[in-house]
């Protein structure tokens, strides 16, 4: 019984690991997106005032 649980314990902290790297990777992309949304909202905003 404890070895299996042992194994469930072990999965599971692999499963924890994997959706934290894959957050971090959402993260990233979120903030990509973010950058870039501002960027090109700028850039309309340069273009209106010319």
């Amino acid at each position: 019984m404890t070895e299996r649980k042992d194994k469930l314990v072990c999965e599971l902290e692999e499963e924890i690991k994997r959706l934290r790297e894959e957050n971090r990777k959402l993260e990233e992309t979120v903030q990509w997106m973010h950058d870039l949304i501002w960027k090109l909202v700028k850039e309309r905003k340069g273009n209106k005032e010319q």
